[in-house]
Protein backbone atom coordinates (compact mmCIF):
# COMPACT_ATOMS: atom_id res chain seq x y z
CA UNK A 1 0.00 0.00 0.00
CA UNK A 2 1.61 3.62 -0.92
CA UNK A 3 1.28 5.93 1.54
CA UNK A 4 3.51 8.96 -0.04
CA UNK A 5 6.36 7.69 1.45
CA UNK A 6 7.55 5.42 -0.56
CA UNK A 7 10.17 5.93 -3.76
CA UNK A 8 9.13 4.90 -7.58
CA UNK A 9 11.78 1.87 -7.21
CA UNK A 10 9.80 0.79 -3.98
CA UNK A 11 6.37 0.38 -6.07
CA UNK A 12 8.29 -1.77 -8.41
CA UNK A 13 8.66 -2.03 -12.63
CA UNK A 14 4.88 -1.54 -12.40
CA UNK A 15 4.95 1.55 -10.63
CA UNK A 16 8.07 2.72 -13.37
CA UNK A 17 6.32 2.23 -16.48
CA UNK A 18 3.11 3.78 -15.27
CA UNK A 19 4.42 6.92 -13.72
CA UNK A 20 7.00 7.09 -17.20
CA UNK A 21 3.65 6.58 -19.68
CA UNK A 22 1.83 9.30 -17.21
CA UNK A 23 4.75 11.53 -17.94
CA UNK A 24 5.20 10.65 -21.75
CA UNK A 25 1.66 10.63 -22.19
CA UNK A 26 0.83 14.42 -20.65
CA UNK A 27 4.02 15.65 -22.71
CA UNK A 28 2.81 14.64 -25.58
CA UNK A 29 -0.98 15.77 -25.14
CA UNK A 30 0.23 19.00 -24.34
CA UNK A 31 2.74 19.31 -27.27
CA UNK A 32 -1.08 18.51 -29.33
CA UNK A 33 -2.62 20.74 -27.66
CA UNK A 34 0.03 23.40 -28.17
CA UNK A 35 0.05 22.42 -32.25
CA UNK A 36 -3.63 22.77 -32.41
CA UNK A 37 -4.36 25.80 -30.70
CA UNK A 38 -1.30 27.62 -32.78
CA UNK A 39 -2.55 26.00 -35.57
CA UNK A 40 -6.18 27.33 -35.58
CA UNK A 41 -5.34 30.65 -33.80
CA UNK A 42 -3.21 31.43 -36.92
CA UNK A 43 -5.99 30.53 -39.36
CA UNK A 44 -8.28 32.58 -37.56
CA UNK A 45 -6.29 35.51 -37.55
CA UNK A 46 -5.29 35.28 -41.15
CA UNK A 47 -9.43 34.26 -42.33
CA UNK A 48 -9.88 38.12 -40.24
CA UNK A 49 -6.95 39.59 -41.52
CA UNK A 50 -5.80 39.93 -38.05
CA UNK A 51 -2.49 41.05 -38.04
CA UNK A 52 0.88 38.96 -37.10
CA UNK A 53 -0.74 35.75 -36.97
CA UNK A 54 2.08 34.09 -36.42
CA UNK A 55 2.61 35.12 -32.20
CA UNK A 56 -0.24 32.49 -32.01
CA UNK A 57 3.01 29.92 -32.38
CA UNK A 58 4.69 31.85 -29.32
CA UNK A 59 4.22 30.30 -25.93
CA UNK A 60 2.49 33.71 -24.27
CA UNK A 61 1.83 34.49 -28.26
CA UNK A 62 -0.82 32.00 -28.29
CA UNK A 63 -3.10 33.39 -25.57
CA UNK A 64 -2.29 36.82 -27.05
CA UNK A 65 -3.69 35.57 -30.25
CA UNK A 66 -6.91 33.88 -28.73
CA UNK A 67 -7.31 37.46 -27.25
CA UNK A 68 -6.57 39.44 -30.08
CA UNK A 69 -9.35 37.10 -31.78
CA UNK A 70 -11.85 38.07 -28.95
CA UNK A 71 -11.57 41.37 -28.67
CA UNK A 72 -11.83 41.50 -32.68
CA UNK A 73 -15.67 39.48 -32.28
CA UNK A 74 -16.35 41.65 -30.00
CA UNK A 75 -15.71 45.23 -31.68
CA UNK A 76 -17.37 43.66 -34.62
CA UNK A 77 -20.32 43.61 -31.87
CA UNK A 78 -19.59 46.82 -30.51
CA UNK A 79 -18.34 45.59 -27.06
CA UNK A 80 -15.53 46.90 -25.83
CA UNK A 81 -12.97 44.08 -24.54
CA UNK A 82 -9.39 43.56 -23.55
CA UNK A 83 -8.63 40.06 -23.58
CA UNK A 84 -5.65 40.21 -25.54
CA UNK A 85 -4.23 42.30 -22.76
CA UNK A 86 -5.37 40.32 -20.12
CA UNK A 87 -4.62 37.21 -21.28
CA UNK A 88 -1.32 38.06 -22.41
CA UNK A 89 -0.83 39.58 -18.85
CA UNK A 90 -2.15 36.91 -16.33
CA UNK A 91 -0.59 34.31 -18.50
CA UNK A 92 3.09 35.76 -18.55
CA UNK A 93 2.40 36.13 -14.98
CA UNK A 94 1.45 33.02 -14.41
CA UNK A 95 4.53 31.28 -15.49
CA UNK A 96 6.79 33.72 -14.04
CA UNK A 97 5.17 32.73 -10.76
CA UNK A 98 5.40 28.66 -11.81
CA UNK A 99 9.33 29.60 -13.10
CA UNK A 100 9.70 31.11 -9.01
CA UNK A 101 8.11 27.88 -7.18
CA UNK A 102 10.51 25.83 -10.06
CA UNK A 103 13.95 27.51 -8.95
CA UNK A 104 12.70 27.45 -4.77
CA UNK A 105 12.17 23.46 -5.01
CA UNK A 106 15.52 23.16 -6.68
CA UNK A 107 17.08 25.10 -3.96
CA UNK A 108 15.40 23.36 -1.54
CA UNK A 109 16.28 19.89 -2.80
CA UNK A 110 20.01 20.49 -3.73
CA UNK A 111 20.29 21.87 0.18
CA UNK A 112 18.71 18.35 1.29
CA UNK A 113 15.68 19.33 2.67
CA UNK A 114 12.09 18.24 1.29
CA UNK A 115 10.52 20.70 -0.88
CA UNK A 116 7.09 21.93 1.58
CA UNK A 117 5.35 25.45 -0.16
CA UNK A 118 6.58 27.77 3.06
CA UNK A 119 5.65 30.62 1.30
CA UNK A 120 1.93 30.44 0.74
CA UNK A 121 1.98 34.10 -0.67
CA UNK A 122 3.59 32.21 -3.57
CA UNK A 123 1.39 29.13 -3.44
CA UNK A 124 -1.73 31.16 -3.52
CA UNK A 125 -0.44 33.59 -6.62
CA UNK A 126 0.41 30.42 -8.58
CA UNK A 127 -3.45 29.12 -7.96
CA UNK A 128 -4.95 32.48 -8.30
CA UNK A 129 -2.98 33.46 -11.73
CA UNK A 130 -3.88 29.20 -12.41
CA UNK A 131 -7.94 30.32 -12.50
CA UNK A 132 -7.61 34.08 -13.89
CA UNK A 133 -5.98 32.78 -17.07
CA UNK A 134 -8.64 29.58 -16.94
CA UNK A 135 -11.44 31.94 -17.23
CA UNK A 136 -10.18 34.28 -19.52
CA UNK A 137 -9.01 31.53 -22.20
CA UNK A 138 -12.90 29.91 -20.99
CA UNK A 139 -14.35 33.09 -21.68
CA UNK A 140 -11.95 33.55 -25.34
CA UNK A 141 -13.29 30.30 -26.34
CA UNK A 142 -16.91 30.59 -25.68
CA UNK A 143 -16.65 33.72 -27.90
CA UNK A 144 -14.79 31.99 -30.65
CA UNK A 145 -17.57 29.38 -30.86
CA UNK A 146 -19.92 31.45 -30.79
CA UNK A 147 -18.93 33.57 -33.45
CA UNK A 148 -18.30 30.50 -35.98
CA UNK A 149 -19.26 27.37 -34.62
CA UNK A 150 -23.73 26.99 -35.76
CA UNK A 151 -23.55 24.57 -32.95
CA UNK A 152 -21.23 26.43 -30.15
CA UNK A 153 -22.67 25.21 -27.27
CA UNK A 154 -21.35 22.26 -28.20
CA UNK A 155 -17.90 22.76 -28.92
CA UNK A 156 -17.95 25.12 -25.42
CA UNK A 157 -19.19 22.45 -23.15
CA UNK A 158 -16.67 19.80 -24.52
CA UNK A 159 -13.36 22.58 -24.32
CA UNK A 160 -14.59 23.47 -20.94
CA UNK A 161 -14.85 19.85 -19.47
CA UNK A 162 -11.39 18.93 -21.16
CA UNK A 163 -9.57 22.46 -19.67
CA UNK A 164 -11.07 21.71 -16.19
CA UNK A 165 -10.39 18.09 -16.28
CA UNK A 166 -7.56 17.34 -18.93
CA UNK A 167 -7.93 13.92 -19.04
CA UNK A 168 -7.52 14.65 -22.69
CA UNK A 169 -6.43 18.22 -22.54
CA UNK A 170 -6.01 18.23 -26.91
CA UNK A 171 -9.69 18.60 -27.09
CA UNK A 172 -9.71 22.20 -26.91
CA UNK A 173 -7.14 22.44 -29.07
CA UNK A 174 -9.08 20.25 -32.14
CA UNK A 175 -12.76 22.36 -31.19
CA UNK A 176 -10.94 25.66 -31.80
CA UNK A 177 -9.46 23.76 -35.12
CA UNK A 178 -13.21 23.23 -35.85
CA UNK A 179 -13.79 27.09 -35.67
CA UNK A 180 -11.28 27.61 -37.69
CA UNK A 181 -12.73 25.52 -40.25
CA UNK A 182 -15.93 26.88 -39.53
CA UNK A 183 -14.57 30.48 -40.06
CA UNK A 184 -13.10 29.26 -43.54
CA UNK A 185 -16.09 28.12 -44.73
CA UNK A 186 -18.12 31.26 -43.43
CA UNK A 187 -15.33 33.72 -45.35
CA UNK A 188 -15.49 31.71 -48.59
CA UNK A 189 -19.32 32.30 -48.65
CA UNK A 190 -18.94 36.31 -48.42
Amino acid sequence: MVNGNESLAELGPLGIFLAFGLIVWMFFAQVLNYVFHATACSQIMQIKKISRPFLAWLPIGGNYSLGKICDSINNKNNKKSNFKILLTIFSSCLLATYAFCVIIYKASASAGQTYAPNNRVLTFLLLGFFVICTVFYIISLNCVFKEFCPNNSKYFAISLISTMFPIVPFVSGIMLLKAAKSAESLSSKT
